[in-house]
């Protein structure tokens, strides 16, 4: 009886194999992988996200770009996986609808690909969390919001930030200025790491920052960070001392 079972079961599994691998290979694993373009010289966060194949995929694109698309899953052979663009929130990434997105990857690299009816856009990208890439600086960092006005108020740089797309690290201005900003990490370049400062709680001089790229460069306890496209207060980089790892 129970051999009979057996083989009842082997020969249903048998039957059931092809269409189990077929579910298996029709639906991508979870992924984020993360990467760093240029916008005008300025290195701008690029981030693909893809939680499971009910839900929508999203690619988003940091300074510069501002915006984001969804992609639904089409089909992958095990390196390459293909999505068809569904949404966007407008802005530069009108350009891509309709496209399709191919992800290219390599071990612990890959290339993205956004296709449209005009030149693609490609990038290179790298998993999330990769401990080999080194990482931008990271603690907090106190001085003047300008040296030349000793009344100034007091600013505090808090980097914590490790991938491209990163939103952990803050700008913080006490008083009289009293004001807040979050700080995206867009990528590095020989001058430096570079953030995107998305709205705080209001004030002037925060304000002023949206549409900027605020520059750190690290050396030893001390920190210079200027602004740009617009240097405002840090026209020369302003010097800020390490107050916390």
């Amino acid at each position: 009886m129970n051999t009979v079972l057996s083989s009842r079961v082997c020969g249903l599994l048998a039957l059931l194999a092809p269409a189990l691998v077929t579910a298996q290979s029709s639906s991508p694993p979870p992924l984020t992988w993360v990467g760093t373009d240029l916008v005008d010289g300025r290195p701008s966060s690029v981030r693909f996200t893809a939680a499971d194949a009910a839900a929508p995929t999203l690619i988003a694109f940091g300074a510069g770009r501002a915006c984001r698309l969804e992609a639904r899953f089409v089909t992958h052979d095990g390196t390459q996986f293909h999505y068809d663009v569904t949404a966007g929130n407008g802005g530069w990434c009108d350009r891509f609808q309709p496209g399709r997105v191919v992800l290219r990857v390599d071990g612990r690299k890959a290339t993205l690909q956004v296709r449209t009816q005009g030149a693609p856009l490609q990038v290179a990208m790298w998993p999330v969390g990769d401990a080999t890439r080194a990482p931008p600086p990271r603690g907090t960092w106190t001085g003047l919001a300008n040296p030349a006005d000793p009344d100034a108020s007091l600013a505090s740089l808090q980097l914590a930030d490790h991938d491209p797309g990163d939103t952990r690290s803050r700008l913080v201005f006490g008083s009289p200025d009293s004001c807040r900003l979050s700080l995206r990490y867009e990528g590095a370049t020989p001058a430096g790491a570079w953030y995107a400062p998305l709205p705080g709680n209001g004030g002037a001089r925060c304000d002023r920052l949206l549409d900027q790229w605020v520059v750190v460069r690290e050396a030893g306890d001390a920190a210079t960070v200027h602004v740009e496209p617009t240097p405002g207060d840090c026209a020369d980089g302003c010097r800020w001392t390490r107050s916390s790892r």
